[in-house]
């Protein structure tokens, strides 16, 4: 992701091979690299706070491991020079935070034991209070990846539901009602 103010990158990297993921900041234009995190079981998919905190999930699941033996995610806080803080405490595992402009954390979350369960869009407050569920919690079988904010207030995201993918939006004054596909009549394989 890039800061607000255009200057930095951030992203989940290894230091090494053997190392565990970890986030990172690149500022620009002199690329000077800086590690963020240093959490046991490794850190992704950073996100920004207005106040430049950085959210993000962790563990990082192994690879080739099953789904249910795969340890679960939870969402992490973190001000600059400070230490990481657990905002989610829940059986189901969590990713791909982001910010919406009313300063809530919005992520997908899922349970790692039942996959016909599958996914949904749920929203935090950034100090850790109110998890309410956002979009896709009435469906079941369904893999959401990707959620982002447009300007429009727009939150799209990507669905995989029965074999068939679109991109889908939901209005951020009605996301429970108003779920529909980006592009109408478009189905990718």
């Amino acid at each position: 992701i890039v800061s607000y103010d255009g200057q930095s990158i951030f992203f989940a990297g290894k230091a090494a091979t053997a190392s565990e993921w970890q986030i990172y900041q690149e500022d620009l234009p002199d690329a000077w690299l800086t590690k963020l995190t240093a959490i046991p079981g490794g850190a992704m998919n950073p996100a920004l706070l207005p106040d430049g905190s950085l959210v993000f999930v962790s563990p990082v699941p192994k690879l080739g491991g099953t789904n249910s033996s795969q340890p679960l995610t939870a969402l992490y806080v973190q001000s600059t020079g400070g230490q990481p803080r657990q905002l989610t405490f829940s059986s189901r595992s969590i990713s791909d935070p982001t910010m919406l402009s009313d300063g809530r954390i919005l992520f997908v979350s899922t349970s790692p034991s039942d996959l016909n369960n599958g996914q949904a869009l749920f929203t935090i407050n950034s100090d850790g209070t109110e998890v309410t569920a956002f979009a896709g919690a009435e469906d079941s079988n369904l893999i959401i990846q990707r959620p982002r904010l447009l300007d429009d207030g727009r939150v799209v995201f990507m669905v995989s539901k029965s074999g068939t993918n679109s991109t889908e939006v939901v209005r951020m004054a009605r996301p429970l009602q108003s779920r529909a596909r980006l592009f109408p009549g478009v189905t990718a394989q």
